[in-house]
């Protein structure tokens, strides 16, 4: 029954396609390999390598499994480029600047591999040619079931399986598709000693492709936990979906990676898929190293906004969980901090490009009266806002300040606040400022 629901998917997924009138091509590769193509409409080639008998190890069709494959990777091109609007011209696979980048046949060519031998399957990966142009492959596991096994995942349907396979496959095509715009900022990539991962572009790359995966109506990475732990001397970072970003919401922007593809859902919500296009096209003439000053000025420019302003905007999304019921749903609680210790003062970290979340009890055992923070070095601005929770449930803004130096000191009565029917108050304090980590007195009295 299961493989029948698969095949049934594979024959709906192939109907719309000849709909749409692509063509669909069998050819014969070296030895037992089998080409199986579809030409787009814009002349695109996306074409799926494999071996039958490899793939009968793990499929009773292998034809129906690379159908699958094929379909899939043809829906995502067609939705992330003419539906989600990628599709710019000078920036397109189709139609791109040669004086940049170009996939020399036009073809996106897609293997499915041997799990053993398909070393980071399923990725994305480029082969240099002469001069500008390359080639653009993506590895595919042949056995996708057992692939998820040992990835950590629990027990799946079918059905779940085939999601994930349509949501891996939108992932790998936006690469293929954002290469073109901007090389993935692959500039931005440098390894950080004691950490196992790269570090950089990852929240503008992996984010969105991340986030692409629910345009294909996939949602089991994207709603992730990750996690954080030692093997041996490094430090190993799991950052694969949202709900890790949840859990450590003062992460910088700078450290993020899937998880920050809540972001690029709150810019598609906000903003329209168009401003992301345009940020995507400008990411092309960015330079690693001066992203402090280049990145924030491609923001204000497309958005309208401040880069401060704009991650302020999103702590507080975050907060609220104002997003779509389809993410809003997903959501874990947002961790916020809850400093035990007012017996004289405490100070918060904050990061470059991040923020963080405080929230005071006032109901709380030894809570102070009156409550001050304020900044410990001179220097560019911090944003704060303060939301008081009502005993009857409501959320209402009390205060929204800038500050910009120790002199400037934010005073909170909490006494007569707790009289006024606030139970909480949750204090959000962003730095939106590129080079500098900034340290937050919080004082009692």
């Amino acid at each position: 029954m299961k493989k029948i629901k698969v095949l049934t998917i594979v024959i709906a997924v192939f109907l719309v396609f000849v709909s749409c009138g692509i063509v669909f091509a069998d050819s014969a590769g070296a030895n037992s390999e089998v080409i199986r193509t579809c030409t787009l409409r814009d002349g695109v080639i996306i074409a799926v390598h494999y071996d039958p008998i490899i793939l009968r190890q793990s499929h009773a069709s292998p034809k129906v499994y690379a159908e699958m494959i094929l379909s899939y990777s043809a829906q995502a091109y067609n939705e992330i480029v003419y539906r989600q609007g990628f599709d710019t011209p000078g920036f397109t696979f189709a139609n791109p600047d040669k004086n940049y980048c170009y996939d020399k046949d036009g073809t996106v060519d897609i293997y499915i591999l041997e799990n053993g031998k398909a070393k980071d399957a399923p990725c994305y990966d480029i082969i240099k040619r002469e001069g500008r142009g390359y080639d653009a492959c993506v590895r595919f596991p042949a056995d996708y079931k057992s692939y998820l096994r040992s990835s950590g995942a629990a027990n799946i349907s079918m059905a779940g399986i085939t999601r994930k396979i349509k949501g891996s496959l939108f992932h790998e095509m936006s690469h293929v598709i954002l290469y073109s715009y901007n090389k993935n900022i692959e500039s931005w990539y440098v390894h950080t000693a004691g950490y196992s991962s790269h570090q950089g572009g990852d929240w503008y790359v992996e984010g969105l492709a991340r986030y692409f995966e629910t345009i294909g109506d996939s949602y089991e990475n994207f709603f992730s936990k990750g996690f954080n732990k030692k093997n041996g001397k490094k430090i190993v970072l799991s950052q694969e979906g949202v709900n890790y970003l949840m859990a450590h919401p003062s992460e910088s922007l700078k450290e993020a990676r899937y998880d920050y593809s809540l972001f690029w859902a709150y810019l598609h919500d906000k903003y329209g898929m168009a401003k992301v296009e345009e940020i995507s096209r400008k990411l092309r003439f960015i330079s690693a190293a001066n992203m402090n000053e280049e990145l924030p000025a491609i923001i204000s420019d497309v958005l309208k906004e401040e880069m401060g302003d704009l991650l302020k905007d999103f702590a507080m999304t975050m907060y609220l969980k104002e997003f779509n019921r389809s993410i809003k749903n997903g959501l874990d609680t947002l961790k916020i901090a809850s400093p035990e210790d007012f017996s004289d003062s405490i100070n918060i970290g904050l990061s470059s490009w991040s923020s963080n979340f405080i929230k005071l009890d006032l109901n709380k055992k030894g809570m102070p009266n009156i409550v001050t923070v304020k900044k410990t070095k001179n220097g560019k601005k911090v944003s704060m806002t303060a939301l008081a929770c009502l005993n009857n449930g409501s959320i209402s803004k009390v205060r929204e300040i800038a500050l910009d130096s120790p002199e400037m000191v934010c005073k909170m009565n909490l006494k007569e606040m707790k009289k006024m029917g606030v139970k909480e108050l949750t204090l959000i304090v962003t730095n939106g400022n590129a080079d500098r980590n900034e340290i937050l007195e919080i004082g009692r009295y």
